[in-house]
């Protein structure tokens, strides 16, 4: 029906997908999961997928999302305290490239450092790259264990977990973690 038409009631039905758009960016902003199917009766000159726009389709986008935890929390004194990270893959598409950054109060002494796939480099940042080369769809990649000795005085410790992958994240707000 072009813009000018109308329904069957008699209403005419301009504008209708500038609301349909701006209803489906509010359901994205507030954390919505949906799949969306878009019909074009439309033929455009150009070839392959997504000759028209040049965007990628929905359904090829990843969405990391990080969870940490801690134990023993509290942590003593002078004690030795493990974080667990964990990097989920939540989009429909594998991410590839997929590594973490760690950023952690300088009253922590790192431990050495040996996770079951993730290859790590210790530093003022420890950065971890995932050893597969990609994390599929909806699935999660080996726990991350991360140990440090807690300083001799008394106080706050934390540790912040920034993930990426080189694909476009639909939702990097879940991609921090803080334990």
């Amino acid at each position: 029906m072009n813009p000018d038409q109308q329904d069957v009631a008699g209403n005419r039905r301009r504008g209708t997908g500038i609301l349909a758009w701006l209803c489906l960016a509010l359901l994205v902003a507030a954390g919505a999961s949906m799949s969306i199917q878009v019909a074009h009766a439309e033929q455009s000159s150009k070839s392959g997928p997504n000759a028209s726009s040049g965007a990628a389709p929905l359904g090829n986008l990843v969405d990391l999302r990080v969870t940490t935890s801690d134990s023993p929390d509290p942590v003593q004194v002078g004690q030795d305290v493990q974080y667990d990270i964990n990097v989920i893959n939540d989009g429909m598409a594998s991410a590839t490239s997929v590594g973490v950054d760690v950023f952690y109060s300088t009253a922590l002494t790192p431990v050495s450092q040996a996770t079951p796939g993730w290859s790590c480099s210790l530093g003022g940042v420890i950065s971890c790259s995932l050893v597969a080369t990609s994390l599929a769809q909806t699935s999660a990649a080996p726990v991350l264990r991360l140990r440090f000795t807690a300083p001799a005085t008394p106080q706050g410790v934390q540790i912040t977990v920034n993930a990426g992958a080189s694909e476009t994240d639909v939702n990097p707000s879940n991609n921090t973690g803080i334990a």
